[in-house]
């Protein structure tokens, strides 16, 4: 930080006591070292103790011990964490205070169940309403070695909403040195028939539809950024290239080609967040477009 200047945006924590909400703090912790923020860790209290001065008191006292705890036994500089107990409904209280921060860091599976879909979640309610990127860590995998984010897909479908996606990627090559893969799924149409002849045959395309994905990606690629076109429904080819490429991390936008603002159920962001395996980067629309 700059003397006098303002003091950087933190990396968010929600944390609800679990040991998976507990998940995100790793990740967390190495996006804020390639930042140069510090990370807020919170707690929300609702219900009626939110409006109790004294019970937001002693659960403040509570949460900070148990960060200080949380921070010694991952080995985490305790000084470089703020801690915030917040009040009302978990999902608006998280959003108000993201208003604040530089990205969101949360677990896919509290204290309210995850599973595998992310529907009726907070999570899911933090993906929706996010005007930061989020990003969404599986929160039931095993923590094994080191958190290192050193490769990303990033799911490009030919729109400026897209792209916001690859701003953000390259961004972590800049401050983490994270090497990128630029991918564009396509799909041939179906076949389409009259009654006494065939208008198309869909194979035939493939080569034109190839050809128009790479040389988009192409275009939009950077030295050193590999480029893949493939054929596949969107979800499965995304968790696909993902595998193959050895990636740490796949990046989406809430907002490409189709889809309505905010609008995840459905669309193929939301089935990337519901089977990937891998930490999934989420990014809003801009605030214009949104």
């Amino acid at each position: 930080m700059t003397p006098g200047g303002p003091l950087p945006e933190p990396i968010l924590v929600p944390l609800d006591g679990s040991s998976n909400a507990e998940r995100a703090l790793r990740p967390a912790k190495v996006l804020a070292d390639a930042f140069g923020c510090p990370l807020r860790v919170v707690h929300v209290l609702s219900g009626e103790a939110a409006a109790n001065p004294e019970e937001k008191a002693r659960a403040t006292s509570v949460f900070t011990t148990y960060v200080r705890r949380l921070a010694a036994r991952r080995h985490l500089d305790e000084n470089s964490i703020q801690v915030g107990v917040l009040g009302g409904a978990p999902a608006d209280a998280i959003l108000e205070e993201a208003h604040r921060a530089r990205m969101i860091v949360l677990a896919s599976h509290g204290r309210g169940g995850f599973r595998a879909a992310i529907l009726g979640s907070i999570a899911d309610r933090v993906v929706r309403g996010a005007e930061k990127p989020v990003l969404l860590v599986r929160g039931t995998r095993a923590e094994h070695g080191p958190v290192a984010i050193r490769r990303a897909v990033v799911c490009l479908d030919g729109s400026e909403q897209a792209e916001r996606g690859l701003e953000f990627a390259r961004e972590l090559t800049a401050r983490a040195g994270v090497s990128l893969v630029l991918l564009r799924t396509f799909s041939a149409p179906r076949q389409v028939t009259g009654e006494d002849f065939l208008y198309y045959r869909p194979k035939a395309l493939t080569p034109q539809l190839e050809e128009a994905a790479r040389t988009y990606l192409q275009t939009h690629a950077r030295p050193g950024e590999t480029v893949e076109a493939v054929e596949g429904a969107p979800a499965e080819t995304i968790a696909q290239v993902a595998k193959d490429q050895q990636a740490d991390a796949i990046i989406v936008t809430t907002r490409g080609m189709g889809l309505a603002r905010r609008l995840i159920l459905g669309s193929v962001t939301d089935k990337v967040i519901r089977s990937a395996k891998l930490p999934v980067f989420i990014i809003p629309a801009a605030a214009e477009e949104a």
